[in-house]
């Protein structure tokens, strides 16, 4: 009995350690893509772009769980970019309400953390309500934590990474491997061996 849980733990672990990988990965493409076609960075298009490669690198994983439903990689991808675009745009709004931009924050520790927190936590917010609904749809268990992971892993990764003053790619970088390692942790717990929706 006790070689169950220990499976269990192993399974989550790899999980974990993938989900990391390919989002960091993904993520890098993104970056190196803009930079190869001069996309001018955290412009929407920007965003959009590595959102979209976010969006395919997860569901590389996230598709093994959503037997005979591939077609939710195109609303996971819709959803994803619209979240991501979507979150810059409600993140930049609230640096330019309260008067201070992100570069500015960087020069105090301390400011740079609650700033860094709240657009990471925006940001997170808009990502995994996209995100929620297409998790919905497939008929994941408590999809609405979902949310919350992503609000607690975006904070952490922007408000830690506005710590370094550090060019914007490395920044992002850094950004998204810290938000993963959480997600990731998340994607653990609500995936362990389920297949959502199978029984339709």
């Amino acid at each position: 009995m006790s070689e169950q849980p220990n499976f269990q733990r192993q399974a989550q672990t790899i999980l974990w350690v993938q989900w990391v990988f390919v989002s960091t990965f993904a993520w890098g493409l993104g970056i190196i893509i803009g930079a190869a076609f001069d996309i001018r960075f955290t412009t929407p298009a920007h965003i959009a772009l590595l959102s979209a490669c976010l969006a395919l690198g997860q569901w590389l994983i996230l598709r093994h769980f959503f037997a005979g439903k591939g077609w939710l990689v195109l609303l996971w991808l819709a959803a994803t970019i619209i979240g991501g675009v979507l979150g810059q745009t409600v993140s930049g709004i609230f640096t330019e309400m309260i008067g201070v931009a992100f570069l500015e924050a960087q020069l105090n520790p301390f400011l740079a953390l609650v700033v860094g927190s709240f657009m990471g936590m925006l940001f997170g917010f808009c990502l995994g309500a996209g995100q929620f609904f297409v998790l919905l749809i497939g008929r994941m268990p408590n999809a609405v934590l979902w949310v919350l992971v992503n609000v607690v892993g975006w904070g952490l990764g922007i408000a830690l990474s506005a710590l370094f003053v550090l060019p914007l790619w490395l920044s992002a970088l850094m950004s998204v491997i810290i938000s993963a390692i959480v997600v990731g942790l998340g994607v653990g717990y609500f995936t362990t061996f389920q297949t959502f929706g199978s029984g339709e």
